[in-house]
């Protein structure tokens, strides 16, 4: 039995796309860069199997060869070792956590193993209908955020400006147009791998799941994605938020690339 959901390689999506599956809702955005329109190096899924939902952002870096096939690589590893995982006897399942630890290992194993110095930053979570539990490798992003667009929780980014903001060095305002923007210090298919995994957390009503490229963050300050997120339908948020960090990539302080976004909500809460 394989996973119902979708899947993005290396896409370019005019319009947004939707996943709604019983107790999860889910919109997906992804596009290339404004500016080289050559390929969008990022790829995603959203995936669910009526007990969880796993959900994954990658960003293949750029200024590497291969940074589209790198993202590639590790969103198919992922779903296929998650659509054996559904396959398997429930009596021999390992810990759903052990499982995306290996998978982002293999994946890290099977980047290198291309011998081309490709890699790809990785953000993903698993869902229940009343938990999440957020893992990060490089400089992508998760976030969740309450129904006033309160930020309760986002995962370090793995880059100088990421360190910068985290340990109070640089102001949300300084991030945006940084000089530092897009360096990453972190990623799968580079040694050494560090992997972030976070505790798990219990959703309240009306909270939202954001998994982003860097993208969005390097374009738009975090207080602004919560306002965002904080109003209107899922849809109107994902659009605004595509709007408002595409718009920022044309001005003297925004910096141009793909952009890849997946916004949540569980229902009945």
């Amino acid at each position: 039995m394989e996973l119902r959901g979708r899947q993005f390689y290396n896409q370019h999506l005019d319009d947004i796309a939707i996943f709604s599956k019983d107790w999860l809702e889910a919109v997906i955005s992804t596009t290339m860069c404004p500016v080289n329109k050559l390929e969008n190096e990022d790829s995603c899924f959203v995936i669910e199997n009526g007990e969880f939902s796993c959900v994954a952002v990658a960003d293949g870096l750029g200024g590497h060869k291969g940074g589209g096939l790198a993202s590639r690589l590790a969103i198919s590893i992922l779903n296929e070792t998650l659509n054996i995982y559904e396959a398997s006897p429930q009596s021999e399942r390992l810990p759903i956590r052990e499982v995306i630890l290996d998978a982002i290992n293999q994946s890290h194993v099977e980047i290198q193993a291309l011998g081309i110095g490709a890699g790809t930053t990785l953000t993903m979570a698993i869902l229940t209908r009343k938990t999440v539990r957020f893992f990060n490798v490089g400089d992508s992003c998760s976030m969740l955020i309450g129904g006033m667009g309160t930020l309760k929780f986002k995962n370090i980014e793995q880059s100088p400006v990421g360190y910068g903001l985290e340990g109070g060095f640089l102001t949300e305002d300084q991030v945006v147009g940084h000089a530092a923007s897009g360096i990453v210090l972190n990623a799968l298919g580079l040694s050494p791998l560090r992997i972030e995994v976070s505790q798990e957390f219990e959703l309240a009503r009306r909270d939202s799941i954001l998994l982003s490229s860097d993208g969005l963050t390097d374009n738009l300050a975090y207080s602004r994605i919560g306002e965002i997120v904080g109003r209107g339908t899922i849809l109107e948020k994902i659009r605004r938020l595509k709007q408002e960090a595409t718009e920022q990539m044309g001005k003297e302080k925004g910096k141009p690339d793909d952009l890849t976004m997946i916004l949540l909500k569980v229902r009945d809460i």
